[in-house]
């Protein structure tokens, strides 16, 4: 089942929402290097990762298959606010990946997530159609 709706703005925690409004990105990272040196700073990187997790900015993440890099959702204000946390990551700052990110703004959803967007919706005072 699926819900088509309008909102550009959105909210990265599905459990307790924030009264600020927040924008949905695709970061989309392409190993550099070989995966050897992937691997020597793969903990750090998840490190970062949980803290991002902890601070409600990624939704989800993982790697890509072929394994030649990896996928974030993240939700933050801003494209620069997102820019700043990811320039933290381990694999940024050890030159491991590029990053490529996409600001997106979802029309249609499954169920679940369209209570996010509902949320934010009656958080706005606006109908949600």
């Amino acid at each position: 089942m699926f819900r088509a709706f309008t909102s550009t703005k959105l909210f990265s925690n599905f459990g307790m929402f924030s009264q600020c409004a927040r924008n949905l990105f695709i970061v989309a990272l392409e190993y550099k290097v070989p995966l050897e040196q992937v691997e020597n700073h793969l903990e750090a990187h998840r490190a970062f990762l949980k803290e991002c997790y902890a601070k409600n900015i990624f939704i989800t993440s993982g790697r890509k298959e072929p394994r030649t890099g990896g996928v974030i959702i993240a939700s933050t204000k801003d494209k620069q606010t997102l820019e700043e946390v990811l320039a933290k990551d381990p694999f940024k700052k050890n030159g491991i990946a590029d990053y490529q990110i996409t600001e997106f703004i979802p029309t249609m959803s499954n169920e679940a997530f369209a209570k996010v967007v509902e949320q934010d919706h009656q958080i706005k005072n606006r109908p949600f159609k």
